[in-house]
């Protein structure tokens, strides 16, 4: 009996030396693994963190470019605003001054803007002896855009290239009908006519009518035409 109990005592023995082995080899096993899964863990926490900070701060700097972009943007439209608003005042600062420095019993005239020949009317008088001449010049004008009112023969021959005959509203529209002439028309200005209407009388030296690049160089030539005697210009 005392035998039986020896072999189980020993048997005990050797289970538990079997169980304290097996379980120092477990743990560390364990123990090991948690710590990498822990390190792997945090190691992807950090790099998710990292490119999570990387984006706002992308987000931010694309931001504060837009941002400054925008102002400067801003700014230009402003500049640009500011000008035209400058250069407005001053026009109708100008053309008020030059206006109220009209002396009294003057008349005020415009000389300015240049009208357009869609917008001019003429008479056209044959002052030569060549016969159907103020026909042909009259069919000159229209071609190039006048309107033609009337077309007769001048009552008295004139020797010179041409004569433009207007009053107060049409001084701006004889200088532009002067530069078909290329400035070699002369003028025959009448302060006490008010009608819209540019007599024009052609004389023995007329040659033709000026090409469009010699109008325009006339055109230029003339400028915007100075006010006649008895007048004050408010353009």
């Amino acid at each position: 009996m005392d035998h039986g109990r020896r072999a189980d005592t020993t048997a005990g023995i050797r289970w538990g030396a079997e169980l304290e082995a097996l379980t120092s080899a477990t743990i560390p096993l364990v123990s090991g693994d948690l710590c990498r899964i822990a390190t792997q863990w945090s190691a992807g926490a950090c790099r998710a963190q990292t490119k999570m900070q990387e984006g706002i701060r992308g987000a931010q700097e694309m931001s504060l470019s837009r941002a400054r972009a925008l102002v400067l943007v801003s700014l230009l439209v402003l500049a640009a605003l500011i000008l035209v608003l400058v250069a407005v005042v001053k026009d109708h600062q100008g053309g008020s001054s030059y206006g109220a420095s009209c002396p009294a019993g003057a008349v005020k005239i415009r000389t300015r803007p240049l009208p357009d020949p869609s917008h001019i009317k003429v008479n056209v008088f044959n002052g030569t002896a060549t016969i159907g001449l103020a026909n042909t010049v009259a069919d000159e004008f229209r071609n190039r855009g006048f309107t033609v009112v009337g077309v007769k023969d001048a009552p008295q021959k004139y020797d010179k290239t041409a004569k433009l005959s207007y009053g107060r509203n049409e001084i701006a529209a004889a200088a532009v009908v002067n530069s078909y002439f290329l400035v070699k028309a002369d003028y025959a200005f009448d302060l006490k006519r008010t009608d819209d209407v540019v007599d024009v009388t052609i004389g023995a030296q007329y040659t033709k009518l000026g090409t469009k690049t010699e109008v325009n160089q006339a055109q230029a030539q003339i400028g915007n035409p100075s006010p006649p005697a008895g007048t004050c210009d408010i353009s």
